[in-house]
């Protein structure tokens, strides 16, 4: 392995900055310019990014200061700072990770809220990981005292100082962890189950819960980097022993933000025609005598079906149509059965209202 793996963590740093802002940057043309709707969420991935970016500036200082060398190559000057800089960088990351189950929470609320105890069960994840991060940060604030002391000690003559046994850093990262891993798994699995009931075409289902499993994937980084997170600081060798956790930490936020954004792009992919949609028009095909046959539509409301998909419309509409979410996608189900024609229907789907 090489001696110097100062590259391979600025390497990744900067790879992954680049795709987060890259997919962050077409989710904000999607819903400022396509779809002309701007969310909540779409804030907080402004603020994440933002976050993002000062994260890369403190991983590439602190690169450039020795980390990811063995710390008898780096000048001895240059380890406080080196370590000063991974540990804001650290700080910003636990910031981000929790912005990111806000922006995933948001987003799957909005396209698919379901049921109300589907809705209770991610407000009261996101409350959980708000807070327990908020406690987490607050404690990796003050580990040590002065707060200083967390890099200074590093120096060839420290200043006096305390820091916290390792052994309860170690334990809060490990909650921490599960926490985060937990909330990466739930919070998609919810609105999924609702669309694997909805009467689709089973590849649209499949595509549909892979969209919804994107943010999900972050979780594997969370999962790696577990083994990386005891100790590192406390060996001799600190600042090569970072190496792996910088990375592992970097991959994590950078793939939920990237997917997240991901995620809301199938507006601008239908656009570019990089969307396929046949599995809905031959779904609407199989379902037009619903709308023909005496079915439980409103007499003033016809189906227009097209090689883009399915629209209940009044009657005289030409327009071809879409859907732009996955609410559209699993309201087609009603579309098809004429449950969208009676007040039952509005208040057992609440995204009608959306």
């Amino acid at each position: 392995m090489s001696d110097d793996r100062g590259p391979q963590i600025a390497g990744v740093v900067i790879a992954l900055y680049v795709a987060s802002v890259i997919t962050g940057g077409l989710r904000f043309y999607t819903h400022a310019v396509i779809t002309k709707r701007f969310y909540i969420e779409d804030y907080l991935t402004m603020v994440a990014l933002l976050l993002y970016t000062v994260y890369t500036v403190f991983g590439i200082m602190a690169v450039g200061y020795g980390l990811g060398k063995h710390t008898d190559m780096v000048e001895p000057d240059h380890h406080p700072t080196a370590i000063m800089f991974r540990w804001l960088a650290s700080i910003i990351y636990i910031f981000i990770s929790v912005l990111t189950k806000w922006i995933i929470g948001l987003f799957l609320l909005h396209i698919c809220p379901g049921k109300r105890w589907r809705q209770i069960t991610i407000w009261v994840i996101m409350v959980s990981v708000s807070v327990f991060t908020g406690i987490y940060i607050v404690l990796d604030i003050i580990s040590c005292q002065p707060i200083r002391f967390e890099w200074t000690r590093h120096a060839e003559n420290p200043e006096p100082g305390t820091c916290h046994a390792p052994k309860f850093a170690t334990i809060s990262t490990y909650i921490a962890a599960g926490l985060n891993i937990i909330a990466d798994w739930i919070l998609p699995i919810l609105p999924a189950t609702l669309v694997w009931k909805a009467q689709l075409d089973r590849r649209v289902k499949i595509s549909v819960i892979v969209l919804l499993c994107l943010g999900s994937i972050a979780s594997i980084a969370t999962i790696v980097r577990i083994p990386y997170a005891k100790g590192y600081l406390n060996n001799p060798d600190y600042l090569y022993t970072s190496t792996d956790i910088c990375i592992w930490s970097t991959v994590e936020i950078g793939i939920a933000l990237t997917a997240a954004s991901l995620a809301t792009l199938k507006p601008l992919l239908r656009k570019m025609n990089l969307f396929n949609m046949s599995e809905i028009a031959s779904y609407g095909a199989n379902s037009q005598r619903h709308t023909t046959d005496g079915g439980n539509f409103s007499k003033n409301r016809v189906s227009h079906i097209s090689n883009k998909g399915l629209r209940q419309s009044p009657v005289g509409a030409q327009e071809p149509w879409t859907p732009n979410t996955i609410k559209e996608l699993v309201e087609l189900e009603y579309v098809a059965t004429g449950d969208s024609a009676s007040n039952k229907s509005t208040e057992k789907h609440p995204w009608t209202h959306v």
